[in-house]
């Protein structure tokens, strides 16, 4: 598997679906998910050996071909519930087909038709998480309580958010309605297994506490408690969320790139990504593109170049402002002068060198906006 982080993302109404499926069945299910690339229009058949089970979704070697041969029945068979807001319903099949070629000793699997709108195309609505995490995970509860939370906290987009699930909804949203009966139970052998890795493997933190309504002697709801965290990123990471890159974004070049060059271009680029601390200088609009940019293209720069660009920058804001003055100048002098047999032509014609001044600047200055322009649509 490639070292760029590679991502799950699915549609917040596959989040909420009600299924329940085995941790190794979860793990093959999200690896298919995540090789759906964003251009794709349809399901293509995704190839997968032996190798890359037993690596990734940790298969022991001499059991990988009897156990995926089972599982690759069982998700062809398996169906999901998937509700809507109005209380409409639809029952969808996860796979459309699954197959062992002997000759290239490779499984092929294609996903079901039915979940197209649920996973293609989504501009919207959707919830988007590392496949590493769902690939760690020693629990499927945790792969699902992870999704549920990060998804409700998405959602809220707070850093911190608490919400009520009666203890049946829990259980129906995982797929255990009939398991687990006494809550002594449902806290051993589901809570207390996924909260633990969930908080140390996971960008969130969960917290799950039972509570009993009125007059009720058991605990038939759950406070679930949700919050944003950067305790298990690499340092490197952190210094890049410090410029407004997004986590998820900061931890795709941290994989790709690796630590050393991200702390070196920071270190490189201080000067002129921290300039809004700088005297007389004009604040850098859009710092994580520019530094995303850096980073990808492996540009070298002086410290020198930095402050060149930083006075290129300021420069041409004085300059425009400048330009502006003389507009509204000349523009209030005409209004007072109607009776001019001079009237006002444009630019001032007697000061060419602030013409070429402008044109330097932007030519110097212009590249570099542009990227950082792009970058920030991205």
């Amino acid at each position: 598997m490639s070292k760029e982080i590679i991502t799950v993302r699915k549609a917040n109404q596959l989040i909420e679906a009600k299924y329940k499926l085995s941790l190794h069945e979860s793990k093959i299910l999200a690896y298919l998910i995540s090789n759906i690339q964003p251009t794709d229009n349809d399901f293509k058949e995704h190839v997968m050996t032996p190798k890359i089970l037993s690596k990734e979704c940790n298969i022991p070697k001499s059991k990988v071909y009897p156990i995926v041969k089972e599982i690759a029945k069982k998700l062809t068979g398996r169906v999901i519930e998937i509700y809507s807001d109005n209380g409409d319903w639809t029952a969808v099949s996860l796979l459309h087909r699954s197959r062992w070629i002997e000759s290239k000793k490779q499984f092929q699997f294609v996903l079901h038709p039915d979940l197209r709108p649920l996973l293609l195309d989504l501009r919207s609505n959707y919830t988007q998480y590392s496949l590493l995490y769902a690939l760690r995970f020693t629990s499927s509860y945790s792969i699902r309580i992870y999704e549920l939370c990060l998804k409700r906290l998405r959602e809220a987009r707070k850093n911190s958010i608490s919400f009520e699930l009666s203890v049946d909804l829990f259980k129906e949203f995982l797929g255990i309605p009939d398991k687990y009966k006494q809550f002594s139970a449902l806290r051993q052998r589901v809570i207390d297994a996924a909260i633990p890795e969930i908080n140390k493997i996971t960008d969130i933190r969960v917290v799950i506490t039972p509570a009993k309504m009125k007059g009720s002697r058991s605990f038939n709801n759950l406070v679930i408690g949700v919050n944003k965290s950067t305790d298990n990123f690499p340092d490197a990471v952190k210094e890049l969320m410090k410029y407004d890159v997004r986590a998820d974004s900061a931890l795709q070049l941290y994989e790709k790139y690796g630590g050393d060059l991200i702390r070196d271009k920071i270190k490189k680029w201080f000067y002129y990504l921290t300039a809004k601390e700088l005297p007389d200088r004009s604040p850098m609009k859009n710092p994580a593109g520019f530094i995303i940019e850096q980073i990808k293209e492996g540009q070298q720069v002086t410290l020198d170049d930095q402050m060149l660009m930083l006075e290129e920058q300021r420069t041409l804001a004085e300059i425009e402002e400048e330009e502006q003055k003389k507009i509204s100048e000349l523009t209030h002098k005409g209004t007072n002068r109607k009776n001019s047999t001079e009237p006002h032509k444009g630019k001032d014609k007697n000061h060419p060198e602030e013409d070429n001044k402008i044109i330097s600047a932007k030519a110097k200055f212009g590249e570099l906006a542009d990227k950082a322009e792009k970058a920030d649509k991205r």
